[in-house]
């Protein structure tokens, strides 16, 4: 009897683990978010959630990092949310005042078995919202530790060497945008993804098929961009922006992939129209894009001194209301297909306070939409001696693929430039370089769609 008493006592000294806490006592609580989605994943995953079996021995389920029980844990963390094979791969830190979220944390001396790794989740004040593998055998998540000075209450062993995995932010990335170049491909032309934000991290990028499909998801680097080819079909995409604050979803993107023998001509019969052409800044405004064979329409729309208020997207039989404030206005609208851009007649309205004396009615009849086949610009369309580019020694400026006309192919050609797709000849670059200021950029891109829409004569 007394043989069995001292074994079952010896049995549960063992369970005990590092942290003196009986295996049942590490119960599979209910997870709190941590404000960031890939984190939150994580550990809503069942290979690593709370309460699963994570012993000494365990090795990491997914990362080819050699380790075991806690580092292990963490092998894993840093594999799933950052794609890193190795725990020890983020930015290294001394001090426990620095912790945030998203770290790694070791304390105590790991490669002797004398300490301990674990996953900082959130941080609030001082307290730490932490997920952690070996802990009396399994995985326990929860606000576990405190930092203490240069330590952590809730374990008996020193801070050792932290690893940042996400920037410091006290908000989530604002401002967030995906991008494509057009909207319209061939299964042999690459797709490029362009995410933008402010205070990020770094973006996931999905894509989708037709019938809501995961194609593939890629995570890039603020400043990086992204290029994939596609079989035929329609897709979806939208990026996500994190920090360690959280994260920020941007717009969602369409574009189709089309078979070569699916060609078409460019739309036609392309208009843009409004209700009225005068309006009070309490009044909507509401855009009707109209034209065969369209997949889809840009709509841009320019102050009085020719500046871009915003570009808006648009399915056919959609319609795109939004308020302005006081002002004159000027709108277009792009048609797009697989075939190529069409753009539409140009329409002028303006915008009032009610506290303007003069009868707005009697506005409406000075602004008017031309709508007739001369004013709507296609690609083909030849220029009048009134609206002609300046020339120089190397061509028409403008005309950056030299056919004679400035049209939207010389302004792919110029963003494909910026985005270091492509590189120009020295006489494209000349005549690209609209501004005459020796580079190219989006300022050369607006000013020549501005022409193209006839808000300007000239560069």
């Amino acid at each position: 009897m007394l043989k069995k008493s001292i074994s079952l006592i010896l049995t549960l000294v063992l369970a005990l683990g590092t942290f003196g806490v009986l295996p049942w006592q590490v119960s599979a609580n209910a997870i709190e978010s941590t404000g960031n989605s890939t984190l939150d994943a994580f550990i809503n995953d069942s290979r690593w959630t709370n309460g699963v079996a994570w012993g000494a021995s365990k090795m990491p389920n997914i990362s080819p990092y050699q380790s075991w029980g806690c580092a292990a844990y963490c092998a894993d963390y840093v594999k799933y949310c950052y794609n890193n094979n190795n725990p020890r791969s983020g930015e290294a830190f001394y001090s426990a005042n620095e912790t945030r979220a998203g770290d790694v944390i070791t304390v105590g001396n790991p490669s002797d078995g004398n300490g301990h790794w674990f996953v900082v989740l959130r941080r609030s004040g001082n307290s730490l919202y932490v997920a952690e593998g070996s802990y009396a055998g399994r995985v326990r998540i929860g606000w576990n530790y405190t930092i203490s000075g240069n330590g952590y209450t809730g374990t008996s062993y020193g801070f050792n060497t932290g690893y940042h995995y996400l920037a410091d932010f006290d908000h989530k990335p604002y401002n967030v945008s995906l991008a494509l170049e057009k909207y319209s491909f061939y299964p042999d032309e690459h797709v490029t993804y362009y995410c933008s934000a402010t205070d990020v991290a770094y973006f996931i990028i999905s894509i989708y098929d037709s019938v809501g499909n995961v194609v593939e998801t890629v995570r890039i680097n603020p400043g990086e961009y992204c290029t994939r080819y596609y079989n035929s079909g329609n897709y979806t995409a939208y990026c996500e922006a994190f920090n360690s604050a959280g994260v920020t979803f941007s717009n969602t993107i369409s574009f189709k992939v089309y078979n070569r023998n699916q060609e078409t001509n460019k739309p036609y019969d392309v208009s843009i129209d409004l209700e009225k052409y005068s309006f009070y800044s309490d009044e909507h405004v509401t855009y009707y894009c109209s034209g065969t064979d369209v997949e889809y329409f840009v709509i841009s729309i320019y102050d009085g001194d020719g500046n871009i208020k915003e570009t808006v997207r648009i399915n056919p039989g959609e319609y795109c209301t939004r308020y302005y404030g006081p002002g004159n206005y000027n709108a277009f609208c792009e048609a797009y297909n697989s075939a190529g851009v069409t753009l539409s007649n140009t329409v002028k309205f303006e915008v009032r306070n009610r506290n303007q004396e003069s009868d707005i009615t009697d506005i409406s009849t000075d602004i008017t939409t031309d709508t007739s086949t001369d004013t709507k610009l296609t690609d083909t369309e030849k220029q009048t001696d009134t609206d002609k580019p300046t020339d120089s020694d190397s061509g028409t400026m403008g005309d950056v693929n030299g056919d004679g006309k400035v049209t939207m192919e010389d302004v792919v050609i110029l963003q494909k430039y910026i985005a270091k797709l492509i590189d120009l000849t020295p006489e494209q670059f000349k005549l690209g370089d609209v501004d005459k200021n020796g580079e190219i950029t989006m300022l050369d891109v607006t000013t020549m769609q501005k022409f193209i829409a006839k808000l300007i004569d000239k560069f």
